[in-house]
Formats: C-alpha cells, sequence, structure tokens
C-alpha cells in the first residue's frame, strides 16, 4: 500500500505528526456513522421472496445482509442454538477442525443445523447479487463461532479472506455491544456490518474483512463456505 503522504512521520526527529492522528480519529468517528447508517438504510425488497428486509447501503457494496426470520423464526433459531451451545461448550477445545483463524469454533458436521432452509433462502439473492448458483456448489468448510462466551476465547479476529467463493454467515444471536465486521473495499475505505439476531450476510470469499473486538455480550454465528 502506497502511504499517504499526509499521514508521514518524521523519524529523523521521532516526532508523530498530529495530521496522523487526527486522520486515525476521523476514520473511527466515519466508521461509527456508517454504523448507524447501515441500521437505518434497511427496506423492502422482492429479490428473494424469503427475505423480509435487506440492507441496501451494504448490497450497493456487495454485501448482502437480510433477514431470514420468513424462513427460520425465531422460536426454530433458539432451538437450534439451544442444542449447538451444548456440543460447544462440551467439545470446541477438543475437535480440530478447518477454521485456524478463531481460538474456538465447532464444525457444523457435529451439530444439527438448518442448512437446506439457510440456502434455499440465498439461493436468488446469490444468483442476483453475484451471478452464481450456490446449488451447484459443495459446502466446502462450516463451523459454528462464538464470541464472548465464557466458554471461548473468541474476543476479534484479525484481518483475512476466506477459503471460499462464497461466504454464507448466518447470525443464531447477537447480544453484543462492539464486535462489528469490518469490510474492506479499498485499504482505507472500511464497511462496517452489525449483526442481527436471525439475520445473514453472504459476500465473496475474497472479500478483505476483520472483526472489532467485543467489548460485551455474546455473538454466536454458523459461518458456511462454499466452493
Amino acid at each position: 500500500m502506497e502511504p499517504n503522504q499526509s499521514e508521514s512521520l518524521n523519524m529523523d526527529n521521532a516526532v508523530v505528526d498530529t495530521k496522523v492522528m487526527s486522520n486515525c480519529e476521523q476514520k473511527d468517528i466515519d466508521i461509527k456513522q456508517k454504523v448507524d447508517e447501515s441500521k437505518e438504510d434497511i427496506t423492502e425488497t422482492s429479490a428473494n421472496k424469503s427475505a423480509a428486509t435487506i440492507d441496501k447501503y451494504l448490497q450497493r457494496n456487495d454485501i448482502i445482509h437480510m433477514s431470514l426470520e420468513d424462513t427460520i423464526n425465531s422460536e426454530a433459531r433458539l432451538k437450534y442454538l439451544k442444542k449447538i451451545q451444548y456440543k460447544y461448550n462440551a467439545l470446541c477445545s477438543y475437535v480440530p477442525g478447518m477454521n485456524s483463524l478463531h481460538k474456538n469454533s465447532l464444525d457444523v458436521s457435529l451439530v444439527q443445523i438448518p442448512l437446506k432452509e439457510i440456502k434455499q433462502a440465498c439461493t436468488d439473492i446469490i444468483m442476483q447479487q453475484f451471478e452464481r448458483d450456490i446449488n451447484k456448489m459443495r459446502l466446502y468448510g462450516g463451523f459454528v463461532i462464538n464470541y464472548g462466551d465464557k466458554y471461548s476465547s473468541n474476543k476479534k479476529l484479525t484481518k483475512h479472506k476466506d477459503d471460499s467463493s462464497i461466504t454464507i454467515n448466518y447470525c443464531l444471536k447477537s447480544e453484543c455491544e462492539g464486535n462489528e465486521v469490518l469490510f474492506y473495499k479499498t485499504s482505507r475505505h472500511r464497511i462496517p456490518v452489525v449483526a442481527k439476531s436471525g439475520w445473514v450476510v453472504i459476500h465473496d470469499g475474497d472479500y478483505v474483512h476483520e472483526t472489532m473486538p467485543i467489548e460485551s455480550g455474546l455473538r454466536w454465528n454458523i459461518v458456511l463456505w462454499f466452493k
């Protein structure tokens, strides 16, 4: 990445240019503003009959964030979560998986998840947005991730790409502060996504992203990698 001249450091005198601090503070303010915009920019869509709402701001930036509550209602979602929590707490520290980025995760092959329902609900919007047929892809990897729970060591996730063509990230439960996922449209253009219970995030596996530190509360997600 080319250095920005306005953010240069005076290394000879070991003096930090105050513009760097100013720019960093401004970026944090911009991210907070985009988080608020993301919460507000929710509209009805007919792109997928099973989706009640979709975030249009994120869709314009090649990220799908939409509700699956019409497909998997809250009662069903919480039943899946209860079963998953039991297995996760018992096994996640002992069962190796392909997810090497998180300190704790549980392979979806060890738990019951609504895979068929998630795929069906996401098929149309994936074809529309990414021009790909998920029904012709295979589930290459899948895992349950928890942030903030006493049984989990996950607090944040460093910048990375997924080993997938398409990633589907389904939020079973989100009751937390912080822990936004930042997508890097460019090296300087970061797009925040705030997880919502019963919502799914869909993106290209090559889309660079990171997860910010969780400040309080907890979050449970099912991440599915398709190739």
